[in-house]
């Protein structure tokens, strides 16, 4: 039998919080001392559907829920650019 392949990926949000993506990296590895395997690491997403990238975070003092996500600096470049090319508002 082939070796498991461990995958997780994160989409390329800025404000994501690192400790989401710690938290996958020690899963992962503690997965692996378990049942072996490699670890595929990857970043996906490239064209960035705010409905996708939409983050719903606990404020650690309040306890209160807190939505964020980008906002663009006009309608055409949310739904037609590609996330490289996409500029964030100033403002945000």
């Amino acid at each position: 039998m082939a070796q498991p392949i461990i995958c997780f990926g994160q989409q390329p949000c800025g404000f994501f919080p690192k400790r989401f993506l710690y938290a996958k990296i020690i899963t992962a590895r503690r997965l692996q001392a378990q049942i072996g395997g490699e670890i595929v690491f990857f970043f996906h997403d490239s064209d960035h559907d705010p409905r996708e990238t939409l983050t719903v975070l606990i404020e650690r003092q309040s306890g209160r829920e807190r939505a964020l996500n980008f906002e663009f600096a006009n309608k055409i470049q949310k739904q037609f650019s590609p996330l490289y090319a996409k500029r964030i508002a100033q403002k945000w």
